[in-house]
């Protein structure tokens, strides 16, 4: 119970009470129009009264009456009309009227955009639970709501922005009597923008794409292979993949999404993607159950919906994106859109956990609920030992000539296999796939009633394997080992690149790697009349007085002055503050990346730094 109220509140801290930050700037405008309004109608009535006062003509009774429908007849209700006389006397007030219309027009833009930010909430959370019902029901949902709301989040920055211009000039003449050029043109600017991004984010294209590094497995390669699957399939009543790739990732998947396969080639269709490594340690009765559990998926549309799904997915991740790149005018409307997002993502954790659990019921009832927990728990076990492999070799502060993942991995599965850190891994975690979220192991074994026990696991996992699907691929061992060759290469040029972050450095050895991947660069201004230099340890401009380096920088930013662009940099330092004329030079964007890469760069350094020294500790 703690648990579960500790994860609502989190829910309404993280998503909700932000995205009811939308409603801010209409709530200060119907404010403000209240405000202005009052304080319009006490002038008008103080003149009024003024001028009575001052008026020789009129008898006590006259002014005593005129003060009385004064007193009960403000401005903004003359404004309003209604009666031959109240037009009569607007026209009379026009200038006031004019500026009560405007108020008028601040109030009612703003209440169009509280109950459109509302209403679209609504609908979304209407969309939400409708999603609940079924696959179909969530892929409908999550359409017709992230449209809506892409048009809820159009009109509230067009309004909002309206209102934010609007106030930018009334504010400071109702409350200062004058008003700021700069101020209101800046706001405009800073609305347009916002609108701009949105329209822009709503029709960029993105290419999502998955990429896959592995072989295509031929029908002609594996004959038994490709038969048994169509076999499966026909069982399962199911279009069998069009094509199967092997990798040494450690897992096993269905796509129906179009894939690039190695960066050239791209796959259309059904695809499954099979495991070398996997394979290599998993009986066939058991590596059926998998392959079971994966053509379900298939049979269950559930493939379908995730093809229909991903790029919507994708497109509304961007969208997320360049909102929250907008900064403050647009980071309420990041978070009105965050909700839903956040919404829709617990409706599709929730369908795939129901998908999955179909999907090991049907692989039980195909092959055996004890083949099936085996597979489940071979995998799991793989996967968490070789994840922690990877990651003791990722944290080692030398370069690796030789990482031999899938060596360290073989030689030490079996001790893993009996250690007390087993059954950490496999409760603890979840299923490696990338296109679902999976439960975790336990609910799953207990979902088909696997007859295994956690003490069973390790004789399950150092059990010899007799027959393996791997013999019946031509070439796999060839295969296999020229994928991990080139597999542990990209891992240890990530490894290499990643101590270049690391390192201090503290010798040349380490200086040469840092300046590998940070090389001193250097830039001239357009005329020549300065040198800007930039290496991994500082940043010389030849009109400073001094070199700066990274650790003094307490913030930077761009300033536009004239139509020339700097930038500022605040130092936590005497000298406070340094300038890089950006527009004297060619490429100044370029030279904002690079000294924002390498001062990324000494920030992980000194916090990899502080937490070295906290272990030694």
């Amino acid at each position: 119970m703690t648990s579960e109220r500790f994860t609502k509140a989190g829910f309404l801290k993280s998503y909700v009470f932000p995205a009811l930050f939308v409603l801010l700037v209409p709530m200060i405008g119907i404010w403000f129009a209240g405000y202005a309004t009052r304080s319009l109608d006490r002038e008008v009535e103080q003149s009024v009264i003024a001028s009575l006062s001052a008026d020789t003509t009129a008898t006590a009774d006259q002014k005593a009456a005129f003060r009385a429908f004064a007193e009960a007849t403000p401005a903004s209700v003359i404004c309003r009309g209604g009666t031959p006389q109240l037009e009569d006397m607007a026209r009379g007030l026009s200038d006031v009227c004019s500026s009560q219309r405007q108020f008028g027009w601040i109030r009612r833009i703003s209440l169009v955009s509280i109950a459109v930010g509302l209403l679209a909430l609504l609908f979304a959370s209407a969309c939400v639970g409708v999603s609940l019902l079924s696959q179909r029901a969530l892929f409908s949902g999550f359409l017709v709501g992230w449209n809506v709301l892409k048009v809820a989040a159009l009109l509230q920055a067009i309004g909002q922005g309206i209102v934010l211009v609007m106030l930018s000039y009334w504010m400071t003449v109702v409350w200062f009597d004058s008003y700021v050029p700069k101020l209101i043109a800046l706001t405009g600017i800073g609305a347009l923008a916002v609108l701009w991004l949105i329209i822009q984010a709503i029709f960029t294209r993105i290419d999502s794409t998955p990429a896959l590094e592995g072989v295509l497995i031929s029908s002609a390669a594996a004959p038994r292979f490709w038969s048994h699957i169509r076999e499966m399939c026909r069982t399962l009543s199911t279009d069998p993949p069009q094509q199967i790739v092997a990798g040494v990732d450690d897992n096993f998947f269905v796509t129906e999404n179009a894939v690039t396969l190695n960066g050239t080639t791209r796959l259309e269709g059904r695809t499954l993607f099979i495991s070398f490594s996997l394979l290599k340690v998993m009986e066939k009765a058991e590596a059926d159950a998998v392959l079971a559990h994966e053509m379900a998926h298939f049979s269950g549309e559930d493939t379908r919906y995730t093809r229909k799904m991903s790029p919507l997915l994708a497109r509304y991740r961007e969208y997320l994106g360049a909102l929250h790149r907008g900064g403050i005018l647009s980071r309420p409307l990041f978070h009105f859109m965050l909700l839903f997002w956040a919404l829709f993502q617990l409706s599709i954790n929730r369908m795939s956990r129901q998908r999955e659990f179909r999907a090991d019921a049907i692989a039980a009832a195909t092959t055996s609920a004890a083949d099936m927990g085996r597979a489940l728990i071979k995998v799991m076990a793989y996967s968490s030992y070789r994840a922690r492999i990877e990651q003791q070799l990722f944290s080692q502060n030398v370069r690796q000539e030789n990482v031999g993942i899938a060596g360290r991995v073989a030689a030490g599965f079996s001790s893993y296999a009996t250690s007390s850190n087993l059954l950490g891994d496999l409760t603890g975690t979840r299923f490696p796939h990338p296109f679902d979220s999976h439960p975790k192991l336990d609910a799953r074994l207990a979902h088909i009633r696997a007859p295994i026990v956690p003490s069973h696991y390790a004789k399950l996992l150092v059990s010899p394997v007799a027959v393996s699907w791997l013999g019946d691929i031509d070439g796999a061992e060839e295969m296999e080992r020229q994928m991990w060759q080139a597999y542990e290469e990209r891992f240890a040029a990530a490894h290499e690149e990643s101590l270049a972050w690391r390192y201090v450095p503290d010798s040349d050895e380490e200086r040469q790697l840092v300046e590998k991947y940070f090389p001193a660069v250097r830039y001239a201004t357009k005329k020549n009349d300065a040198i800007l230099e930039v290496d991994f340890a500082r940043v010389r401009f030849s009109e400073w007085d001094a070199a700066m380096e990274y650790a003094e920088i307490k913030e930077w930013s761009i300033r536009e002055s004239l139509g020339r662009k700097f930038l500022t940099i605040k130092l936590n330092t005497e000298r406070k503050k340094l300038e890089i004329p950006l527009s004297r030079f060619a490429n100044g964007n370029e030279i904002v990346a690079l000294l924002q890469r390498y001062s990324a760069r000494h920030s992980v350094m000194t916090e990899h730094r502080a937490q070295s020294k906290d272990t030694a500790a």
